[in-house]
């Protein structure tokens, strides 16, 4: 996992996953940023997943971009004990926040977006036993990355191949907001 870094922000959950499970960090680093690990348990074993770090970041990013933001999946309203106010999108979550409105489909034009695992689930179907349509990932990333103002896009390599080998090879610019 040498060849993945810091994505304008893609992060690796490899990248940071081994100190999660080590547990002797109460602290992450991603670039200069420092954070705390989430150590709460919502009953998905966030304190040792990938959670523990990816809530943090989102918070990191609601509070950084506070205006105009959308969240592309809906995982921080499960992790969030503050009232949220940014737009969702996710056409299958039952959250009251939720545009149901294919990812692929919105409008990112000047938004600031986060996503938090879940690109990597774009375009496989329902039962997630195969992709059926692998570029569908890639479009929504190429969507987002040339019309978003800002963006944090977290998701898990080795999930979908296609958008790991198109990220190991793209020219998309990438900058890095911490």
């Amino acid at each position: 996992y040498q060849d993945y870094k810091l994505y304008k922000c893609g992060v690796s959950h490899e990248m940071i996953f081994y100190d999660t499970i080590k547990g002797n960090n109460e602290k992450f680093k991603v670039g200069n940023l420092e954070l705390s690990y989430y150590r709460e348990n919502k009953g998905n074993r966030e304190f040792i997943n990938e959670r523990s770090w990816e809530i943090p970041l989102g918070h990191w990013f609601l509070d950084k971009f506070n205006d105009d933001i959308v969240e592309l999946g809906a995982v921080l309203p499960y992790y969030m004990n503050k009232s949220l106010v940014h737009k969702i999108i996710d056409p299958y979550d039952k959250c009251d926040l939720c545009l149901r409105v294919d990812g692929e489909e919105y409008d990112y034009t000047n938004q600031n977006v986060l996503s938090l695992s879940t690109l990597e689930h774009l375009g496989w179907d329902s039962g997630y036993d195969s992709i059926k349509d692998p570029q569908k990932a890639i479009r929504t990333l190429e969507k987002i990355v040339n019309n978003a103002k800002n963006y944090l896009l977290i998701w898990g390599i080795g999930q979908h191949p296609q958008l790991d080998k198109y990220i190991q090879k793209s020219v998309l610019p990438i900058k890095i907001m911490v």
